[in-house]
């Protein structure tokens, strides 16, 4: 499809900083509530997700994807499942595994590619649903494109369209982009809580999971490469991005999607967004504006995020 307007989203001072952007919902809209009921699934595995839902008996379903050590609590999740669901759409919230407060039970965790568990909860929880819309940010963005894309599961027939919210497409080279020194803040902060999660998980599993090289964990790539990718199947980081990326994806996808990203965004690489893969596919509508941050596209006053306004037209736009 055509590539979206890049100059629709003008936030003004000081949201013309992609920093400030990224960083702001965090510090300023920490206290928005949400009314959850929590469910726990099974996994085909025989693992579990808690599932966070506001169920109003509506025929329609948004299900939603957090981010790198993100979980249903996430302000960003809070803000789409509150305004979503005052739209007349019940919510699932995806607390990925290990993300819900309560370590999940086998040797994996969650990754960038975890699509079987979105397949998981769509088949499970989305299936009494006449339509089903997939929300991802960053991580689960990344998700749900390779969900729908890569052409390993039968995607159910009532999951209508996908929003994908900063979604590093090109995960190596959004991993480079990371370590760059000027994001040495964000870095620091995945590393401590996904390292904090690998030794939980080493003590569940003290046979199969080493941490002897922990401490040659400097970045994110390095992390990636000694633990993520081998507990979960990958030969190094680079077979996992290779694989995972979800921008070699976006030709195969039959639903209606929209991607909302930025150039300014501090985690994401410009080779995670997908101009070429947008322009030849029939189904892919791209926002690549020129600020935003990451998951960020804040507004002044109260307004909604501009992200959740762009989601929101598109999918009450569907029908």
């Amino acid at each position: 499809m055509p590539i979206l307007s890049n100059t629709e989203y003008q936030p003004g001072f000081p949201f013309t900083s992609g920093h400030i952007n990224s960083v702001y919902a965090h510090f300023t809209r920490r206290n928005e509530s949400c009314t959850y009921t929590r469910e726990r699934m099974t996994t085909p595995d025989e693992d579990f997700l808690d599932i966070d839902f506001i169920k109003n008996g509506n025929d329609k379903l948004i299900i939603l994807c957090h981010g790198l050590e993100g979980s249903s609590d996430s302000t960003y999740i809070k803000e789409f499942a509150n305004a979503f669901s005052k739209l007349g759409f019940d919510i699932a919230a995806v607390n990925y595994r290990g993300c819900s407060g309560e370590m999940n039970l086998l040797p994996r965790v969650y990754h960038s590619g975890s699509s079987d568990d979105i397949h998981a909860v769509a088949q499970q929880k989305g299936s009494t649903y006449t339509s089903v819309d997939l929300i991802g940010f960053s991580l689960g963005g990344n998700m749900c494109l390779k969900y729908l894309g890569e052409q390993v599961f039968a995607i159910p027939a009532n999951i209508r369209s996908c929003v994908a919210v900063s979604p590093p497409t090109d995960l190596e080279a959004s991993c480079y982009q990371i370590m760059k020194r000027q994001n040495w803040f964000y870095e620091r902060r995945f590393i401590i809580s996904l390292v904090d999660k690998l030794k939980q998980k080493a003590k569940q599993f003290p046979h199969q999971i080493n941490i002897d090289q922990l401490d040659e964990v400097k970045n994110l790539f390095l992390l990636d490469d000694l633990f993520t990718a081998p507990i979960h199947g990958f030969n190094g980081a680079i077979d996992y991005y290779t694989k995972c990326s979800s921008k070699q994806f976006l030709p195969n996808i039959s639903q209606p999607t929209l991607i909302v990203t930025s150039v300014d965004d501090p985690f994401l690489a410009l080779e995670a967004i997908p101009y070429e893969q947008a322009k030849e596919s029939p189904n892919v509508y791209l926002y690549p504006c020129k600020y935003g941050g990451h998951v960020g596209f804040h507004q002044k006053g109260n307004k909604p995020s501009w992200m959740l306004e762009k989601s929101v037209e598109f999918i009450l736009g569907l029908g």
